[in-house]
């Protein structure tokens, strides 16, 4: 069954989401299967521009509730409950430093190694860590100047 690998729903309510996941949970203790509980988080994000407070949904399966949480990791980017990007712009800054600094030894400060060598090994490894997703994001110039600012420095 497909469905046992799925790690993401949506629903447009609280309701929808508990009917969908009862339905996972009874499907589930069909095949004698179970939810992991412990690795079920809930990612709410209210509307844009919301003026009233929205409090976090109260989902639950086996009556035992979900953990609300305000990100979330999935597919290799950062989800975020107030659906912006800054989150996932630093995230994806992070991993890139990350992946410069553990080349920095070997290949950049690496004498040996010739300029035309590094830079394709930049390219090869952190622009793609460093833009990953990216074809998703909606940018506004602070964040494209802040991956601007990385690239100019890593270079």
């Amino acid at each position: 069954m497909e469905l046992q690998y799925a790690n993401a729903l949506v629903a447009l309510s609280e309701e929808d989401l508990q009917g969908i996941l009862s339905a996972f949970a009874k499907a589930y203790k069909q095949l004698g299967l179970a939810i992991n509980i412990k690795k079920t988080q809930i990612l709410h994000q209210p509307p844009p521009n919301s003026s009233t407070p929205v409090l976090p949904p109260n989902i639950s399966i086996d009556n035992i509730r979900l953990e609300n949480v305000d990100y979330f990791p999935y597919l290799g980017s950062l989800l975020s409950s107030k659906a912006v990007i800054d989150d996932e712009i630093h995230h994806r800054l992070s991993c890139a430093s990350g992946a410069f600094s553990r080349l920095r030894k070997r290949v950049f400060e690496n004498r040996d190694l010739q300029a035309k060598t590094k830079i394709l090994v930049y390219k090869a490894v952190v622009l793609p860590t460093l833009l990953y997703g990216s074809e998703a994001w909606t940018t506004y110039s602070r964040h494209l100047k802040a991956l601007e600012a990385y690239h100019q420095r890593s270079l």
